[in-house]
Protein backbone atom coordinates (compact mmCIF):
# COMPACT_ATOMS: atom_id res chain seq x y z
CA UNK A 1 0.00 0.00 0.00
CA UNK A 2 0.96 3.37 -0.93
CA UNK A 3 -0.06 6.77 1.26
CA UNK A 4 0.14 9.87 -0.16
CA UNK A 5 -0.16 12.30 2.96
CA UNK A 6 -1.27 16.16 2.46
CA UNK A 7 -2.17 18.71 5.30
CA UNK A 8 -1.94 16.20 7.54
CA UNK A 9 -4.66 13.96 5.52
CA UNK A 10 -4.61 11.56 3.49
CA UNK A 11 -4.99 11.95 -0.06
CA UNK A 12 -4.77 8.92 -1.85
CA UNK A 13 -4.09 5.47 -1.27
CA UNK A 14 -3.00 2.64 -3.45
CA UNK A 15 -1.87 -1.04 -3.40
CA UNK A 16 -0.93 -3.67 -5.44
CA UNK A 17 -2.07 -7.26 -4.77
CA UNK A 18 -1.85 -10.72 -6.56
CA UNK A 19 -4.60 -12.21 -3.63
CA UNK A 20 -7.97 -13.15 -4.73
CA UNK A 21 -10.86 -11.07 -5.65
CA UNK A 22 -12.23 -10.95 -1.65
CA UNK A 23 -8.40 -9.37 -1.20
CA UNK A 24 -8.75 -6.97 -3.69
CA UNK A 25 -12.64 -6.00 -2.20
CA UNK A 26 -10.91 -5.54 1.37
CA UNK A 27 -7.61 -3.69 0.21
CA UNK A 28 -10.12 -1.07 -1.86
CA UNK A 29 -11.98 -0.74 1.41
CA UNK A 30 -9.15 0.01 3.37
CA UNK A 31 -7.81 2.72 0.72
CA UNK A 32 -11.18 3.91 0.31
CA UNK A 33 -12.23 4.50 3.75
CA UNK A 34 -8.65 6.43 4.59
CA UNK A 35 -8.91 9.01 2.22
CA UNK A 36 -9.67 12.43 3.73
CA UNK A 37 -9.26 10.99 7.33
CA UNK A 38 -5.95 11.78 9.90
CA UNK A 39 -3.50 9.25 10.50
CA UNK A 40 -5.16 8.68 14.19
CA UNK A 41 -8.68 8.55 12.28
CA UNK A 42 -6.97 5.30 9.95
CA UNK A 43 -6.33 3.94 13.23
CA UNK A 44 -10.11 2.62 13.46
CA UNK A 45 -9.93 1.09 9.91
CA UNK A 46 -9.25 -2.59 11.10
CA UNK A 47 -10.79 -5.88 9.80
CA UNK A 48 -14.27 -5.45 11.78
CA UNK A 49 -14.43 -2.09 10.17
CA UNK A 50 -13.40 -3.28 6.72
CA UNK A 51 -16.14 -6.39 7.21
CA UNK A 52 -18.52 -3.97 8.20
CA UNK A 53 -18.23 -1.56 5.25
CA UNK A 54 -18.51 -4.81 2.99
CA UNK A 55 -21.26 -6.03 4.40
CA UNK A 56 -21.50 -9.54 3.26
CA UNK A 57 -17.84 -11.20 2.65
CA UNK A 58 -17.91 -15.05 2.80
CA UNK A 59 -16.67 -16.72 5.86
CA UNK A 60 -14.06 -18.51 4.57
CA UNK A 61 -12.72 -15.42 3.33
CA UNK A 62 -12.52 -12.88 6.08
CA UNK A 63 -8.71 -13.03 6.95
CA UNK A 64 -8.82 -10.84 3.87
CA UNK A 65 -9.97 -8.08 5.35
CA UNK A 66 -7.46 -8.96 8.18
CA UNK A 67 -4.62 -9.18 5.54
CA UNK A 68 -5.93 -5.84 4.11
CA UNK A 69 -5.97 -4.16 7.48
CA UNK A 70 -2.74 -5.31 8.76
CA UNK A 71 -0.77 -3.83 5.58
CA UNK A 72 -2.70 -0.62 5.53
CA UNK A 73 -1.90 -0.27 9.14
CA UNK A 74 1.48 -1.58 8.29
CA UNK A 75 1.76 1.86 5.67
CA UNK A 76 0.59 4.22 8.25
CA UNK A 77 3.46 3.22 10.85
CA UNK A 78 5.85 3.95 8.07
CA UNK A 79 4.39 6.83 6.83
CA UNK A 80 4.64 8.21 10.28
CA UNK A 81 7.91 7.34 11.00
CA UNK A 82 9.16 8.52 7.85
CA UNK A 83 7.35 12.03 9.08
CA UNK A 84 8.76 11.94 12.58
CA UNK A 85 12.49 10.93 11.18
CA UNK A 86 12.66 12.86 7.50
CA UNK A 87 15.60 11.66 6.85
CA UNK A 88 14.58 7.96 6.49
CA UNK A 89 13.68 7.14 3.35
CA UNK A 90 10.15 5.56 2.90
CA UNK A 91 7.60 4.84 0.02
CA UNK A 92 4.87 6.03 1.93
CA UNK A 93 6.10 10.29 2.67
CA UNK A 94 3.81 11.77 0.02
Amino acid sequence: MFLSVRNGKIEEAKFTTDGCIFTLAASTCATEMAKGKTSGECLRINQSSILNDLAGMPEDHRHCALLAAMTFQKALRNFVVSYKDPWKKSYTRG
